[in-house]
């Protein structure tokens, strides 16, 4: 499914004051983050929609932008826009938010657990492969949120325990949870591993 949305006044269909960040099919609506959460975390059949998140990208020209568009992943919302950076960090802040609820209805999480899930879920987000584009947003971010977790809670049993939780919450089936978060943690290892290498390259260019 390939879609054009015009930038210009595009809105969230539901609070129509938000850009949007993703489409759902079952609703056929456009909804910021903020509105995806409160839509679908009323139970469980709506945890379930389908999401496709939107691309947002610049360039300079009409023509640039049709290009983009018709190039762009068939699973893929593709919307043009100046305010990228700003969207970014709403959209981070967004994501930040639906994290710290959910941690707080797993019983609570430290700053340190949400920040190691936001970071988590920004290289999720930028390193996912085009076969990967059709994963939702919700099962990105309880991975995410599991990555941190699993950092955090060494007991085994109290980790089943959130595991279930967090299915329950988030509506991502707890399996797809653990595969998600076990593909992360490589990816995170892999881009850990590529930034030291980078940083050994850079001080040795500066000793000479």
């Amino acid at each position: 499914m390939t879609m054009k949305l015009a930038a210009a006044g595009a809105v969230c269909d539901l609070c129509h004051h938000h850009q949007p960040s993703l489409y759902c099919s079952s609703d056929s609506a456009f909804l910021c983050f903020h509105c995806d959460s409160q839509v679908h975390t009323a139970n469980f059949l709506v945890a379930r929609h389908i999401r496709v998140p939107i691309c947002k990208s610049y360039h300079s020209d009409d023509d640039d932008d049709d290009d983009a568009l018709s190039s762009s992943s068939s699973s893929t919302v593709c919307i043009s826009n100046k305010t990228n950076s700003k969207t970014t960090k709403s959209a981070d802040w967004k994501t930040r938010e639906v994290l710290v609820s959910w941690c707080s209805r797993l019983g609570g999480g430290s700053s340190s657990v949400i920040e190691a899930a936001r970071h988590a879920f920004k290289a999720w987000w930028v390193n996912r492969s085009r076969s990967e584009m059709e994963c939702p947003y919700r099962v990105g971010l309880a991975a995410s949120l599991w990555l941190g977790l699993t950092k955090d809670v060494h007991d085994m049993k109290k980790r089943i325990r959130l595991l279930k939780r967090l299915e329950e919450i988030s509506g991502v089936p707890a399996k797809s949870i653990v595969l998600e978060q076990s593909k992360l943690l490589a990816k995170t290892m892999k881009h850990r591993h590529r930034h030291h290498l980078h940083q050994e390259e850079e001080e040795s260019w500066a000793e000479c």
